[in-house]
């Protein structure tokens, strides 16, 4: 048996796996790839879709040797054949009342709803549109009722004090179908509670062959939080927040200096 037949890393990319500025650390491609000559499994678990990891990082698709989970977990995506291996949708009609009453009481805060490698965007607003204004082909305005049905989530942007207002809205509404997150300051991200970080790593389990696998999961951010409590093993860079800091049992060296390096090291 080789030194790592039985582990999975899945981590984060932005602020965990790649540097600032979305730079390569060459020290994690270099200690993956001893990774997986011993045998290990290797995957990325990013908020991005495939087509916004393939702008940012193209070597993804080299660099895993294992499902992805995207979409911050609406989607499991399969690198080796570049398809979509399995996908959870939002609960339709939940989450258009949702949108209706986000709308009605935070008219200031914009919104776009993710469809595949489509923006949808029901709420515009001057904030939203800054964010926006590097994927306006990707980009289509519709009203709420014009959404499609399989959708992935949906994302509130605006400054974080506004944010924080929405995420106290949400968290007094019995909404038990979505999981509700912070992946930036500025982004408040709305998902299928059965699609979130946490609960698609462990399907990665059941698609290897090799007896009780074991997932490192690594991130820096709070949508990392329920993947690094659903991991055997939780690890963050030095960067990350405190709230991750707090629940990590490994801890390691900035992105910036390489820390997926840092982790295989230690295992």
């Amino acid at each position: 048996m080789k030194r790592f037949e039985n582990i999975i890393i899945a981590t984060d990319l932005d602020g965990t796996f790649l540097g600032s500025g979305s730079r390569i650390v060459p020290e994690n491609i270099e200690a993956v790839r001893y990774f997986k000559e011993q045998g290990g499994h290797f995957t990325f678990s990013t908020g991005r879709s495939a087509g916004a990891l393939r702008r940012v990082f193209p070597q993804a698709w080299e660099t895993a040797n294992l499902c992805g989970v995207l979409t911050n977990g609406s989607v499991l995506y399969d690198f080796k054949s570049d398809t979509v291996y399995d996908e959870i949708f939002m609960p339709y009609d939940a989450t258009v009342s949702l949108l209706h009453r986000c709308i009605d009481r935070f008219p200031h805060i914009g919104i776009r709803v993710g469809k595949g490698e489509q923006y949808l965007v029901p709420n515009l607003t001057p904030f939203l549109d800054n964010e926006i204004s590097k994927y306006q082909s990707m980009t289509s305005f519709v009203t709420v009722d014009e959404l499609p049905r399989q959708l992935n989530k949906f994302v509130c942007v605006a400054p974080p004090e506004e944010l924080q207002r929405l995420k106290a809205y949400l968290d007094t509404l019995d909404q038990k179908e979505f999981a509700i997150f912070f992946s930036y300051p500025w982004l408040l991200e709305v998902c299928n509670v059965n699609a979130t970080k946490g609960k698609r790593i462990l399907k990665l389990k059941t698609l290897l062959s090799t007896p009780h696998p074991v997932i490192y999961a690594v991130g820096d951010y709070n949508n990392d939080i329920d993947m690094l409590q659903s991991a055997d093993f939780a690890a963050c860079p030095s960067n990350a927040v405190d709230e991750v800091k707090a629940i990590c049992s490994i801890h390691l060296c900035h992105h910036d200096q390489g820390a997926i390096a840092d982790l295989i090291s230690k295992i």
